[in-house]
């Protein structure tokens, strides 16, 4: 099984360094880092991530809930989580409200509260992807048999129309003697 890619949005380099050396489990669990939204869009349009955490405040003028909502738009299985700083609570909320799967008030209480909620992501993402392959072998499972009952129903109707030539055939031969 391929590792679970997280993506590490933050404008600090030291969050990033920590985070990416907390939450990186390799082989299971790649973390990669941007400090800025154009980095982070740029390696969410070429990579597919399970994860993304991101900051809210960034330096150039985009929130990390754009980058949020741009990795929702690309990759619409996505987990994402945002951090933010205290104060920020409605912020955080109205996050959650739109989608955002969860949300870290900075400083963290611990480095185990930002540990448990990327896990409780990851495990999120590894359900949703196992139901949606469960889904699209339903649907090609479904797709089989409905292939199948037509070839079936064609090949009824040849055997049904060779018969009717095979009574038309013993109909119009001589009687015997």
């Amino acid at each position: 099984m391929a590792p679970l890619k997280i993506l590490v949005v933050d404008d600090e380099k030291d969050i990033c360094d920590l985070l990416n050396r907390i939450l990186s489990r390799p082989p299971e669990c790649l973390v990669d880092c941007a400090q800025s939204a154009e980095i982070a869009e740029r390696k969410l349009d070429a990579d597919p991530y399970a994860l993304v955490l991101s900051d809210y405040k960034l330096e150039e003028g985009k929130t990390g809930l754009d980058v949020l909502y741009h990795a929702k738009s690309r990759h619409p299985n996505i987990i994402t989580i945002l951090m933010t700083g205290y104060g920020s609570d409605n912020i955080a909320t109205r996050a959650v409200a739109e989608g955002v799967y969860d949300y870290l008030l900075k400083p963290f209480r611990s480095i185990l509260e930002v540990k448990n909620a990327v896990d409780r992501g990851l495990r999120y993402y590894t359900l949703l992807t196992k139901y949606n392959e469960k889904l699209a072998d339903a649907s090609l499972q479904k797709e089989l048999l409905e292939e199948t009952l037509e070839k079936a129903r064609r090949t009824r109707e040849i055997l049904r129309a060779l018969v009717q030539k095979i009574h038309k055939v013993d109909d119009s031969a001589p009687p015997e003697v």
